[in-house]
């Protein structure tokens, strides 16, 4: 199995079930809470630790009681940890969920008070042990030094873009990768009203590239050479949402 070298962020969740989502100054009571470990980079490499693959993680982290629950948590699940952190005060970024048990959607406030991952501690890791490198569309200018340096080394890199960024051109990252992976919300945001029309229009101007696009529950769309295939959403019976 492939050693996959992931960069973004690690975040603390905090997840509320409510038996419905509270209208504005109604006060409920949460049926159920837990506290997890998120942030798409260490979920993705959750994952690909469960289907065989080994996987470790660059991302910044605060020195605070939330930071030591994630790094013991990366630790339990064998996810080996590059942690940068910054010098000046920060807290960990911290995701704040309400779960409505009636429609299973879910409602995030997201607080960040710490310094995004720099080019220059990535530049300190050793990366040549690695056949793959995973990149979060984030921090745009940073990540595409970091993208650059990983080219240096012939190896697959995938990217995903989750939404449109206000710290520089997302879209400046796409040559860099071979997989893009897009989300529902960057589609919309972009004026796609499907997942085909998005990567139909990408693939156009990246026909070297494989392109995928999450749907919600209607599950995601893969291009590769002109050609686009569909996987619907699985989900365990007993999968719990987060």
């Amino acid at each position: 199995m492939a050693n996959i070298l992931l960069t973004g962020i690690a975040t603390l969740d905090i997840i509320n079930q409510v038996a419905h989502y509270p209208a504005e100054n109604e006060e409920i009571r949460a049926l159920h809470q837990t506290c997890r470990r998120g942030g798409n980079a260490a979920n993705t490499a959750d994952v690909l630790n469960q289907l065989g693959h080994n996987a470790s993680l660059i991302c910044t982290l605060a020195n605070d009681n939330s930071g030591q629950f994630i790094r013991a948590d990366l630790n339990f699940n064998n996810i080996m940890l590059f942690a940068e952190t910054p010098p000046i005060t920060g807290a960990t970024p911290t995701s704040y969920i309400s779960l409505n048990k009636a429609n299973g959607s879910r409602t995030i406030v997201h607080h960040r008070d710490l310094d995004e991952l720099s080019f220059d501690y990535f530049n300190t890791i050793d990366v040549n042990p690695f056949d793959w490198f995973h990149f979060e569309g984030r921090n745009i200018f940073q990540t595409k030094m970091m993208m650059k340096k990983a080219r240096l080394y012939n190896k697959p890199i995938s990217l995903e873009i989750e939404k449109t960024r206000t710290d520089g051109d997302v879209n400046s990252l796409l040559p860099l990768a071979n997989v893009i992976m897009f989300s529902k919300p960057f589609a919309l945001s972009n004026g796609f009203n499907c997942a085909t029309d998005c990567l139909q229009f990408f693939s156009k101007q990246f026909s070297d590239k494989i392109f995928s696009c999450t749907w919600g529950d209607k599950g995601v769309w893969i291009i590769n050479e002109g050609n686009i295939h569909h996987r619907l959403r699985w989900k365990n019976h007993n999968q719990r949402d987060n």
